[in-house]
């Protein structure tokens, strides 16, 4: 298991060195065949993905976001394929483990990634969507939440910063000791 953690790992610090979004077919066919052949270590393999996940710029998350597609995809065909239930309680190191734990971790996943992903990207988190809910892989409430957080407009973002840092500026309905500028 050590060895495929590692494979794991050093597949997913390559991909930092990749154009975004960070991923080519090839690395992400040989990371899916890496974590359907080591199912017996999904939650030391998926607490890999999830913390490179949350390490990665945002130009590169999509790229492992499509690794987490295709590797929860082929877990999700065996576990079917096995008639295991995923759920909870599917015992650790199975397909449906695996499943299970991946459909957990994709409020975090999506939330991170629909707010740092370039503005080029979305149609692409768009078309994975597409993809889950035609396939089934993650449950339709679930993919509509993620569906409405896509075609949100932007949030502005407010900083409020010391009246110290900005010493003389003062904005419209604030106090000296503070300073808020939309941005």
């Amino acid at each position: 298991m050590a060895s495929a953690v590692a494979d794991l790992e050093a597949g997913l610090q390559a991909m930092l060195n990749l154009k975004p979004p960070g991923v080519s077919g090839s690395r992400i066919t040989s990371l899916t065949s890496l974590c359907v052949s080591n199912i017996q270590s999904e939650s030391v393999l998926i607490q890999k993905i999830y913390t490179h996940f949350k390490k990665a710029p945002g130009t590169h998350k999509l790229g492992v976001l499509y690794v987490v597609d295709s590797v929860t995809r082929k877990w999700l065909e065996q576990a079917k394929a096995q008639a295991q239930a995923i759920n909870s309680s599917a015992p650790d190191g199975t397909y449906a483990a695996g499943v299970n734990r991946v459909t957990e971790l994709m409020p975090v996943l999506m939330n991170d990634i629909l707010q740092t992903a370039p503005e080029e990207q979305k149609e692409k988190i768009k078309k994975l969507l597409d993809i889950w809910e035609k396939g089934q892989t993650f449950p339709t409430p679930m993919l509509e939440s993620f569906r409405e957080k896509l075609s949100a407009p932007p949030q502005s973002t407010l900083f409020t910063y010391p009246a110290s840092i900005m010493p003389g500026v003062i904005c419209l309905g604030s106090t000296a000791s503070t300073t808020a500028i939309n941005m």
